[in-house]
């Protein structure tokens, strides 16, 4: 079974997952309940 605690060493941020993460960080300072970017690079990693 894979090691799920190092996703954080094997992603690999493509063109869009760069737009989508800089959108949503651009969002989080707009909004009251920030969406937690972690988890979107988490739910991104291959």
């Amino acid at each position: 079974m894979e090691d799920i605690s190092s996703w954080k060493e094997k992603f690999e941020i493509c063109i869009y997952a760069k737009k989508l993460i800089d959108k949503l960080e651009y969002l989080n300072t707009k909004v009251k309940n920030p969406v937690d970017i972690e988890e979107v690079k988490k739910v991104s990693s291959p």
